[in-house]
């Protein structure tokens, strides 16, 4: 059942995973970790312009949900698109949906359950991540995964990573985009 709440913030929170599974991603991801929202087919390609995504790119959607954001990547022609998912409950929904998609999307992307932190990132050339119900701990710990991936050549967020976390990056300021 999907129940609509408001948390301390004034956010609303679509509370559909139970309190087993959402103390977890709180306790690794802060308080409001758990919370989930979706980016539409046009907000998508806005983030693709701004971000310059093209053929050649494999892109990761860091906290993919739902992974309609991975499909949308695929469809809109990169490389290859992934995914990454701290909530079992939202993971087998992105699987779902990836399962139901066309065969193209099907061969170039996939998505995972696990912690974003410790997302591969190899071969990786574009990243996106919704932090902005992410702890600022765990946006860190983000930033040093996203150091080790060589490939990287521009990573899209809500909120800023902290000043100096990405040193090999430069922030475009206007979009909380890093590029090498």
């Amino acid at each position: 059942m999907h129940r609509l709440a408001i948390t301390n913030r004034g956010a609303v929170r679509l509370c559909d995973l139970s309190l087993r599974e959402s103390e977890p991603i709180r306790a690794i991801g802060g308080n409001d970790a758990d919370t989930y929202g979706e980016m539409t087919a046009q907000g998508f390609r806005t983030l693709a312009g701004r971000m310059g995504l093209c053929p050649s790119d494999n892109f990761l959607d860091m906290g993919s949900g739902h992974g309609k954001l991975v499909i949308q990547a695929c469809n809109f022609g990169v490389a290859s698109s992934s995914g990454v998912e701290i909530s079992a409950t939202r993971h087998r929904v992105a699987q779902r949906m990836l399962d139901a998609s066309p065969p193209r999307a099907r061969r170039r992307s996939s998505v995972v359950c696990g912690d974003a932190s410790t997302a591969c990132v190899d071969r990786t050339t574009a990243v996106f991540l919704s932090n902005l119900m992410f702890s600022a701990e765990l946006t860190s710990r983000i930033a040093l995964q996203l150091e080790t991936g060589m490939d990287i050549r521009v990573i899209g967020a809500l909120v800023p990573f902290a000043p100096g976390s990405l040193p090999s990056f430069i922030e475009d300021k206007s979009l909380a985009m890093c590029v090498r």
